[in-house]
C-alpha cells in the first residue's frame, strides 16, 4: 500500500467518524504528499537530464573554436560552444561562404566567427 492511499484511506474514516478537525488534517498531509511526489518525479526527470548531459559532455571535442562529437572524425558538424556551455543545449552551427572566408553561425544565440579548419 502506497502512502497516498494510506492517507487517502485514513481520510475516508476521518469522514465516516465525523471529526472535521481530523478529517481537514490528513487532507492537508494528502496535497502535502501529492506534491512530494510530483517534486521527487521533477527532480529525478533533472537527474536523468545531467546524466544524459555528462554522458554528451563526455563524448565532446573541441577543435576550430567549435564542438564536435567525436564520431565526426572530419569535424565537419560544429556545434555551438556558447549554447552547450552555458545552456546544455546542443545546437548544430551552420557554414557560410563569404568575401573573407568560411563563416560559422549559430542561428539560436547568433555567435558567429571566422571559420578556418586549417589553423589549430
Amino acid at each position: 500500500m502506497s502512502i497516498y492511499d494510506a492517507i487517502k484511506d485514513a481520510v475516508n474514516i476521518a469522514q465516516k467518524a465525523d471529526n472535521i478537525e481530523l478529517y481537514r488534517i490528513l487532507l492537508d498531509v494528502q496535497k502535502q504528499s501529492s506534491d512530494l511526489l510530483e517534486e521527487n518525479n521533477s527532480l529525478k526527470k533533472q537527474i536523468d537530464k545531467l546524466i544524459d548531459d555528462s554522458h554528451i559532455d563526455k563524448t565532446l571535442i573541441f577543435k576550430h573554436n567549435c564542438y564536435y562529437k567525436e564520431d565526426d572524425k572530419n569535424f565537419e558538424k560544429p556545434f555551438c560552444t556558447n549554447c552547450w556551455d552555458n545552456n546544455r543545449k546542443l545546437i548544430r552551427m551552420h557554414i557560410y561562404d563569404s568575401s573573407i572566408g568560411a563563416i560559422v553561425q549559430c542561428n539560436t544565440c547568433k555567435v558567429d566567427f571566422y571559420y578556418n579548419k586549417t589553423r589549430e
